[in-house]
């Protein structure tokens, strides 16, 4: 059974994208395959990019977010996920 799980934040525009693509990202070059991975926002604005700091610290180790749009969390969200990680206090 694949585990999902759901990084939450503030903006889903940080820190909750990058966990998510950082942790697809080692998956993918472990070979793990029963893990999904996704991320939204609890303010987040529908469709924002993600900040300019992130896109250059992903770079480095080599994950494109250029392409990523913030996501607001749903119930749908909650209820897709079998483990959620709140990335605020």
């Amino acid at each position: 059974m694949k585990q999902r799980v759901l990084f939450v934040g503030h903006s889903d525009t940080r820190i909750t994208p990058l966990c998510s693509a950082i942790m697809k990202y080692l998956c993918i070059n472990k070979e793990v395959e029963d893990l999904e991975f996704s991320s939204s926002g609890f303010w987040a604005m529908e469709g924002q990019a993600v900040h300019p700091t992130l896109l250059t610290a992903a770079g480095e180790i080599g994950i494109d977010l250029s392409e990523y749009k913030a996501h607001y969390i749903t119930l749908e969200d909650i209820e897709w996920a079998t483990l959620i990680i709140p990335q605020d206090a």
